[in-house]
């Protein structure tokens, strides 16, 4: 078993890499959208644990004061993440999210206005991730397939309508802290000590500033580089997988 954190709860659930193996056995898988389509409609927690392989994810930007640094800090060690954005937010620093795209990270939405959706009714909630898709698009030419709801908040009303538009829901297995802990060497023992092949990682680039973050995140890729972990995005981390086939 393994203890994970759910926006501030903390839960236990059991090898969900079981469900992982007979779920993505089948053909190829060329995106994130198709490696996990059969996951569509059912919340991830966690990747196959097979390659080493780590998803540094970063939700709440794009923000000025900490991704295009965090950016340079994933540049220094050849690492890819995942960054879930705020619409709005992308509305105001499109740069950000096109610097991200270009460098080969992946975007991937975290709603247009970051307020509790999982309250809102199904229009107020579809207009949410229209803008945000809308804003992506405009900013960088792609469109995310993946949405990780604010807060972890997630309810099976949610989950329909993103299933229809085909969307992933991604959550994570191992939180950093970095919301709640007051220095870069706890956030950074933390994803080292606890961190597992599979692991999708919550971190933060928005929020308001995150200089413990950055300086965390240098730290944590230099010492899980050299225990031979390597970083890639979401659909990195479920295509491999997919393309190894059952058995292998």
């Amino acid at each position: 078993m393994r203890v994970i954190t759910i926006g501030r709860r903390t839960i236990v659930f059991a090898a969900l890499f079981t469900v992982f193996s007979i779920l993505l056995a089948g053909p190829l898988a060329g995106t994130v959208r198709e490696a996990m389509s059969p996951l569509v409609g059912v919340p991830i927690r966690h990747g196959p644990n097979g390659g080493g392989m780590i998803a540094l994810t970063f939700d709440d930007g794009p923000d000025p004061q900490n991704t295009p640094y965090i950016l340079e800090v994933l540049a220094r060690y050849n690492a890819k993440a995942t960054f879930f954005v705020v619409g709005e937010w992308v509305d105001k620093h499109p740069n950000y999210v096109r610097d991200a795209v270009q460098a080969g990270h992946e975007i991937a939405s975290h709603s247009y206005t970051h307020r509790n959706v999982a309250g809102k009714s199904d229009a107020q909630f579809l207009q949410e991730i229209q803008r945000t898709e809308d804003s992506v698009f405009k900013a960088a030419g792609v469109r995310p397939n993946c949405f990780r709801p604010p807060y972890g908040r997630v309810n099976s009303r949610m989950l329909k309508i993103l299933a229809a538009r085909e969307y992933t829901v991604v959550l994570w297995s191992l939180d950093s802290l970095d919301w709640k802990l007051g220095s870069a060497s706890q956030i950074a023992t933390l994803v080292i000590r606890d961190a597992k092949p599979g692991d999708i990682v919550l971190m933060h680039d928005g929020g308001g500033p995150r200089p413990r973050t950055i300086k965390a995140l240098d730290t944590i890729l230099k010492q899980l580089s050299a225990k031979g972990f390597t970083f890639v995005t979401l659909d990195e981390l479920f295509r491999a997988e997919a393309e190894a086939g059952p058995g292998e």
